[in-house]
């Protein structure tokens, strides 16, 4: 099961398991020999895809936008980095 193999509750796992169905990341296969799979390629699936869909997107600033604040600044611009660090890693690259 893939809950016990990551360390997980089945509760847990099936939570995530909907939101990256949701997300169009995994695809659930029924009957008795069915399970899951990935909704795409390997190759295809971003960290950031991940991480969005079961988190939703990162969000280093506040929901209200200070303006031209230097710290709000600062901010959008870690958080822009960080989101192109998520979204140049593929699940491929981590199995």
């Amino acid at each position: 099961m893939i809950a016990e193999s990551v360390g997980i509750t089945y509760p847990l796992f099936a939570k995530l398991a909907v939101r990256l169905r949701r997300a169009g990341l995994l695809t659930s296969v029924p009957g008795r020999s069915g399970g899951y799979m990935l909704g795409k390629p390997a190759d295809e699936i971003s960290f950031y895809d991940v991480f969005s869909a079961v988190e939703g997107p990162p969000a280093l600033t506040p929901i209200r936008d200070e303006g031209n604040c230097k710290v709000h600044a600062f901010l959008r611009a870690m958080q822009d980095k960080v989101i192109a660090e998520m979204a140049g890693i593929c699940i491929a690259d981590l199995t």
